[in-house]
């Protein structure tokens, strides 16, 4: 998984099987926990526990223990299941949800996301440091973006990228963004498509490119 979307993922929790689930499918030979566990600073006993939840949570991906080693039996299916633990994650949720246009306060995310509204301020307030980087600030009421049109479009072009390419570690230089506004504004003056669906069709072409 590329650094932006292990940064967006704050339940330390998740980042740790994430990173756990790394380990193993990059490993050139089959290895041991205790090897991990000094990578990780993680204790054996946390990660057997989290080899445990990984196994009930995804059934496809199979990790197989013996002498004490590990081993993922089918690399192929690492990537999937990375983008799916990553999307399941809350500031994914919100951030896709902006995109789209809902736009909810904190209790109102809270109770659709199931987490308490300490645990998800939490959440929000990293994002706030991750969205500083693309000179844009993070709004409460509702949650949403603000900034220049320009590095919204630019954050929002980022993050889907690097969601549908999430193994590699690549951020588009500022021509990429600018190609980006160029093709946006093409088409919102030359098509009838609501703003959020033209975003998406923008970024399926360039990806075509």
């Amino acid at each position: 998984m590329n650094h932006f979307c292990l940064s967006l993922i704050a339940d330390k929790k998740v980042h740790r099987q994430i990173l756990l689930i790394e380990k193993i499918a990059k490993a050139r030979y089959a290895i041991t926990l205790e090897e991990i566990s000094d990578s990780l600073n993680t204790s054996l006993r946390t990660l057997k526990r989290d080899l445990k939840e990984i196994a009930s949570m995804e059934e496809n991906l199979i990790i197989r223990h013996s002498a004490a080693k590990v081993e993922i039996t089918d690399n192929e299916l690492v990537s999937f299941v990375l983008a799916e633990f990553a999307e399941k994650s809350p500031l994914f949720i919100i951030i896709k949800s902006i995109f789209e246009g809902k736009y909810l306060s904190v209790d109102e995310w809270s109770d659709e996301l199931y987490i308490s509204t300490s645990t998800l301020y939490r959440h929000l307030n990293h994002l706030k440091e991750i969205l500083a980087s693309f000179n844009l600030k993070l709004q409460f009421s509702p949650v949403s973006l603000e900034g220049r049109e320009v590095e919204i479009r630019y954050f929002f072009h980022y993050f889907f990228y690097s969601m549908d390419d999430i193994s590699q570690n690549f951020r588009p230089n500022r021509k990429t963004a600018e190609l980006f506004e160029i093709s946006f504004q093409y088409i919102m003056e030359h098509s009838e498509l609501e703003g959020h669906v033209c975003h998406r069709s923008v970024l399926y072409c360039i990806g075509l490119w």
